[in-house]
């Protein structure tokens, strides 16, 4: 072998050894951007999650305090009102035959939302999680502590009356509403983009 080949196949050597090099790094740097990101979703799926335990909480136990059963308060007429109620049933007052379910569907529902909400990458569904998370632990405090959910938010006209809920409700309808109006975002934009 010449001199000038054996120049040649070190100076190759030597650009694989950098790009192997480089790409490392770039692999390395990827990494930290996704553990940095994940890390910073997290924080702001349970921030998110603790908040609205807090807000929940605090609804009831105000509610429970200063309303009765037979006195609702008005807040926007007849159509909003604030009236309390205990809710022994599941999600919008459907009934369950075995108790154990309503602690057992919770309980899952809460470590499905948190495995898919640890592998997002984005700030928007962790903080959808974030709304669905804090809302179940809501309604699962009170099925542990006292048996039964306590709602107050009362909406309608007249006698049509949409189900009872509370703010936990809300916030897992609200964080469900956030997920699917994207989802359908995304799928109706890529249809554009495509055709």
């Amino acid at each position: 072998m010449t001199e000038q080949e054996t120049m040649n196949n070190n100076e190759k050597n030597d650009y694989n050894t950098n790009t192997d090099e480089i790409s490392m790094l770039a692999d390395n740097n990827d990494t930290q951007k996704l553990s940095s990101i994940n890390i910073k979703n997290r924080y702001l799926l349970f921030l998110t999650a603790i908040i609205i335990i807090l807000f929940d909480q605090g609804s009831k136990n105000w509610i429970s305090n200063n309303l009765s059963f037979s006195h609702p308060i008005n807040v926007f007429g007849d159509y909003l009102r604030l009236f309390l109620a205990h809710n022994y049933a599941l999600v919008w007052s459907i009934p369950i035959r075995n108790d154990l379910v309503y602690y057992i569907l919770p309980a899952i529902g809460i470590i499905v939302v948190i495995f898919i909400a640890f592998r997002t990458r984005i700030a928007y569904y962790a903080f959808s999680f974030g709304l669905i998370l804090g809302g179940a632990v809501g309604n699962l405090i009170d099925r542990v502590r006292i048996g039964y959910v306590i709602d107050f938010i009362d909406m309608g006209i007249k006698n049509t009356r949409w189900p009872t809920y509370n703010i936990a409700d809300l916030a897992i309808d609200v964080g469900l509403i956030m997920i699917i109006a994207r989802e359908i975002f995304i799928r109706d934009r890529n249809k554009k983009l495509i055709g």
